[in-house]
């Protein structure tokens, strides 16, 4: 997996973020701050991950408030999961 590039920036609005990679293209809901209901109790309410490569639409990851899909390879979770809960706060705290 090579860069996470930011498609798309809606947190000022509804929380949400889009972003892809050479491999991916990803969709997550992310707050401020965490949540028991986020992904390791973190910022990340809901996260889905999709091979761009495939011709299947199926997630490789989705994360609704819990884990509903994970076939996801574990370092390029990481990396994603550990880019957004490092975001800017959008409230600018």
């Amino acid at each position: 997996m090579t860069t996470i590039k930011i498609i798309k920036d809606s947190r000022k609005k509804d929380m949400w973020i889009e972003l892809e990679t050479n491999r991916y293209q990803i969709f997550a809901k992310v707050f401020d701050e965490g949540s028991e209901y986020g992904i390791r109790n973190g910022r990340i309410s809901k996260l889905q991950i999709i091979d761009s490569n495939s011709s299947f639409s199926d997630p490789l990851y989705n994360y609704d408030r819990g884990l509903d899909v994970d076939v996801m390879d574990e370092a390029d979770l990481n990396k994603i999961i550990n880019y957004l809960e490092n975001l800017n706060k959008v409230s600018g705290e």
